[in-house]
């Protein structure tokens, strides 16, 4: 790229501003022997792989050399190096196995006890470091570059007159505000915001800017009928060639999704404490059920042994049954309190019907469905292969599946369809419902982490992004269809084929 005539503030060349798309962002996390325990698509595709031949990998691999001899020489791993500039952002340079080509990001390094708990010792954030520059130097054009500007979709753009009249708006700005030029453009830019405090601190902001020639950071949401849209914004000054102000532009930055992570990262320490409570609560089960179940056995010898009690035992042992069929469903329920409480532990695969652990997961969620008026019905087919998995994840994988179904359902007349078949060389697992649906506008990165279209603080964002790392693992693929307002179908193909190795 080109930026010479960037640092002149000349546009009247195309170059490659009129290409600026999105930043980019990376993210992944690194366990405590600095080995990949996370990775998004965006950074399996800067290292040349698929996320699966990724994870488990040393981080040092997908390095540049002379970041790997630095480490090497102060005998440190990258996650110590974290450590010691936590939490400044550091320039990293990736390279891609394939092409042997380098790309810098800034990365900024997240650590928290609820990451650690999740065995994720810390969590990096990248940002292009070539785009982000541009970015930089772009919002400090005077008003004559603005048209060239406005080409870009990387945040959303705005510029005002001296008025504060919206004089121009950028396609990304039309977009989030859902909103054409002609609805919005001429109208004053505090109508578009939240409440009173946001326009008190933009028109702080205004004031500021125009008297000190600097540039004013601050957070406000923007109110656009009945959505609200958390942004940080970015506030400048433009000048005319004599240095008078002539309006203003802002830079706005959606925050919603990062929002949402620190709400999910609060969820993730609750998460965290429920399960030990589900295993405490399992074992003092357990024990009562010994308890119970040495009792009952000695009443059932009794009954069996006792000559005289002939009518007795006749009257009595139907219910020594139903109490002993009673104890059996409740120990295994117990059962899967426990193997959820130890969700982390390594995969085991065996060869398997998935029959089976869709049954296992109908018992868990049957009452879970009936209290919301709704049904589940198996459509299970009797001649499916037996395939490779890992019992404990696959059940992981289908019961939220299931779960995200019933979080769906409408209040009448809900319906989940489990559906399993052979198609070509693959096991078929579909999971339908009459849900809600998912938005088109999340559904191309409804496998990302931290993406969910459940309100802040009730959806994690991680159910559907772990399900395809498992599911990816055993070389399987995971599909989503879904349309609003009619429902979504939950597509897992497990292929026919020999056992291969797989990293959760």
């Amino acid at each position: 790229m080109n930026n010479g005539s960037l640092g002149n503030g000349n546009l009247n060349q195309k170059m490659d501003i009129d290409h600026i798309d999105e930043v980019f962002i990376i993210s992944f996390a690194l366990d405590e022997k600095s080995c990949v325990v996370y990775a998004d698509e965006n950074f399996s595709k800067i290292c040349g792989c698929f996320v699966d031949e990724i994870l488990g990998q040393p981080i040092n691999d997908y390095l540049y050399s002379y970041l790997v001899e630095y480490l090497i020489k102060q005998e440190m791993t990258l996650l110590e190096l974290a450590r010691q500039k936590f939490p400044s952002h550091l320039e990293i340079d990736f390279v891609s196995r394939k092409t042997n080509e380098r790309k810098t990001f800034i990365c900024e390094f997240r650590m928290s006890r609820y990451l650690k708990k999740m065995g994720w010792q810390v969590l990096v954030i990248g940002r292009d470091a070539e785009k982000e520059k541009l970015l930089n130097r772009l919002i400090e054009f005077q008003v004559e570059s603005s048209n060239q500007l406005l080409s870009g979709n990387f945040d959303m753009f705005i510029t005002l007159d001296d008025k504060k009249l919206i004089k121009t708006i950028n396609r990304c700005c039309e977009k989030e505000l859902g909103l054409k030029k002609t609805e919005i453009l001429g109208q004053d830019i505090r109508t578009i915001l939240a409440n009173q405090n946001d326009i008190d601190s933009l028109n702080q902001a205004f004031m500021q800017v125009s008297a000190l020639q600097n540039v004013y950071n601050l957070r406000i949401d923007l109110k656009i009928r009945d959505k609200s849209i958390p942004t940080l914004v970015n506030v400048r000054a433009l000048m005319d060639n004599f240095n008078n102000d002539i309006g203003y532009a802002l830079v706005l930055r959606n925050i919603e999704k990062e929002l949402a992570m620190e709400a999910t990262l609060g969820g993730i320490e609750r998460m965290q404490a429920l399960g030990e409570l589900a295993a405490g609560t399992a074992h003092q089960i357990s024990n009562y059920l010994n308890a119970i179940s040495g009792r009952v056995a000695l009443l059932e010898v009794d009954l069996q042994t006792n000559p005289g009690s002939n009518d007795l035992r006749k009257s009595l042992l139907p219910y020594v049954n139903d109490i002993r069929s009673t104890m059996n469903r409740l120990s295994e329920l117990t059962k899967h309190l426990t193997m959820y409480a130890r969700a982390q532990q390594a995969p085991v695969i065996s060869l398997g019907n998935a029959n089976d652990i869709i049954l296992q997961v109908a018992v868990l969620v049957k009452d879970t469905v009936k209290s919301r008026n709704a049904e589940i019905v198996l459509n299970l087919s009797k001649e499916i292969p037996l395939v490779y998995y890992s019992p404990i994840h696959l059940e992981q994988v289908i019961l939220n599946l299931v779960m995200n179904s019933i979080d769906a359902m409408p209040e009448k007349n809900g319906r989940i369809e489990i559906v399993t078949r052979q198609v070509d060389n693959w096991v078929s697992i579909e999971v339908k419902d009459n849900g809600c649906g998912i938005p088109d506008e999340i559904k191309p990165s409804i496998f990302k982490a931290f993406v969910t279209s459940k309100p802040v603080g009730i959806g994690t964002g991680l159910g559907l992004a772990i399900a395809k790392q498992v599911i990816s693992s055993i070389k399987g693929v995971i599909e989503v269809e879904s349309e609003p307002g009619k429902g979504t179908v939950m597509i897992i193909r497990i292929p026919i084929s020999r056992k291969r190795k797989i990293i959760v």
